[in-house]
């Protein structure tokens, strides 16, 4: 698989990559043998706003998983970099020093934080969520994100092709209209809006 898993929430799209593994503190890791470049999931970056400011270990650093591999400042919140996997940094994103925005633009591309030569693939692998089970595990999270935020559970509507959208509560024809616009775009389709407002 090389493409994403989505999910809708509001006017947010939720990408979640399908060839990367997990950790249940949203950083990915993908593996290439013994190399896995490493970097922060969509869902985070969406949550945390905008990064602001990185810092970053050298290349040469061992790290153990789950391993705090320096700090992500962003418009919202500051929080530690967690390695998925026990190696050696052997490449940094020098880009970020300068264009942070990376992560926010593209965080499973041209976003990646680091590279580290892994010494225990197996075990990392066996630790690590597969993109369905981190999917899932997303998905609770926005949940628990919007009842915080709302007050209430959000509303879920499952298409026919297995998109999956949620729609904050109280309802308000604004946000099917943000939901809508957003599975247009996805699906290419002008209908999207009618359609949320008739499985709603």
């Amino acid at each position: 698989m090389n493409g994403f898993l989505e999910a809708t929430y509001d006017k947010f799209i939720f990408r979640v990559k399908t060839d990367c593994l997990y950790t249940k503190d949203d950083f990915w890791a993908r593996v290439d043998g013994t190399l896995a470049t490493v970097g922060v999931a969509d869902f985070w970056q969406k949550v945390s706003g905008d990064v602001a400011f990185l810092e970053m270990v050298a290349p040469g650093t061992e790290v153990r998983q789950d391993q705090e591999l320096g700090n992500i400042e962003t418009i919202k919140a500051a929080a530690g970099i967690l390695s998925p996997v026990t190696g050696k940094v052997v490449e940094v994103n020098a880009e970020l020093e300068t264009s942070p925005f990376l992560i926010n633009q593209d965080p499973y591309g041209a976003g990646w934080i680091y590279r580290i030569e892994m010494t225990d693939p197996e075990g990392d692998r066996a630790a690590l969520l597969d993109a369905e089970a981190y999917f899932a595990l997303m998905k609770e999270k926005f949940a628990q994100e919007a009842k915080r935020l709302y007050g209430k559970n959000p509303l879920q509507i499952v298409t026919d092709d297995g998109d999956s959208l949620w729609l904050p509560m109280p309802l308000t024809l604004d946000s099917v209209k943000n939901v809508g616009a957003s599975l247009s775009h996805a699906r290419g389709d002008s209908d999207a809006v009618a359609y949320v407002l008739w499985q709603a």
